[in-house]
C-alpha cells in the first residue's frame, strides 16, 4: 500500500456549482499545478482547479457539479500519496512541512520518544505537534527550537528541548 499524507480538510461548499472550501495543512497546492489526484474517504477524486482565497482555497473537483454533491464531501480529510511531494522544488535548508510528519525527535543526539504527529498552521506561526503515546507538546517551527532534520533517516533535532517540559 502506498504511504499517504493528509494535505488538509474540505470545508463547506461555495456557490451553487459545487466548489468547496479547502483548508490546507501544508503548502502543497501552492507548488502543484492541476489536476491533482487525491483520496477523500475511500474515493480517488481529482482537484481540477483551485484558487487561493486568503485563508483557504476554493477547489473544483471533477464530477462534483452542484451544491448537493459538494455537501457530501464537507468536513472530509484529503490525502495524497507521499510521492506527490517529491516533485515540488525546494531550496537547500528548506523543507515542506508535510515531510516532517512521522519524523522521530532527537535532542542532544538522544531519542526523546516523541515523533512529529502533525504540523499545525497557526495565524502567525507554524507548530510541530510532537507526541508520545501519553504526551503531546506543540513546538514553534523556529530556528531557535528546531535544529537540523534528516528526511532519509526520518529524524529531527530539537533545541532547548528540556524547556518544553517546564511550561
Amino acid at each position: 500500500m502506498t504511504s499517504e499524507i493528509s494535505i488538509g480538510r474540505l470545508g463547506k461548499p461555495h456557490g451553487l456549482t459545487g466548489a468547496l472550501r479547502f483548508f490546507p495543512s501544508g503548502d502543497l497546492l501552492f507548488y502543484t499545478k492541476p489536476p491533482l489526484t487525491v483520496r477523500i474517504g475511500s474515493d480517488a477524486l481529482v482537484f481540477e482547479k483551485w484558487d487561493f482565497a486568503r485563508t483557504y482555497f476554493l477547489v473544483h473537483i471533477r464530477g462534483i457539479l452542484n451544491l448537493e454533491m459538494a455537501k457530501q464531501l464537507t468536513n472530509q480529510d484529503v490525502h495524497v500519496p507521499r510521492e506527490a511531494l517529491d516533485e515540488i522544488p525546494i531550496e537547500q535548508n528548506e523543507v515542506l512541512v508535510t515531510n516532517l510528519i512521522g519524523l522521530k525527535v532527537y535532542s542532544l543526539n538522544q531519542s526523546t520518544g516523541f515523533h512529529i504527529y502533525q504540523v499545525l498552521d497557526g495565524t502567525n506561526q507554524t507548530f510541530l505537534d510532537c507526541r508520545t503515546e501519553s504526551t503531546q507538546i506543540l513546538v514553534p517551527f523556529l530556528s531557535e527550537f528546531v535544529g537540523s532534520w534528516d528526511l532519509e533517516a526520518k529524524t529531527i533535532e530539537m533545541l532547548r528541548w528540556e524547556e518544553w517540559f517546564e511550561i
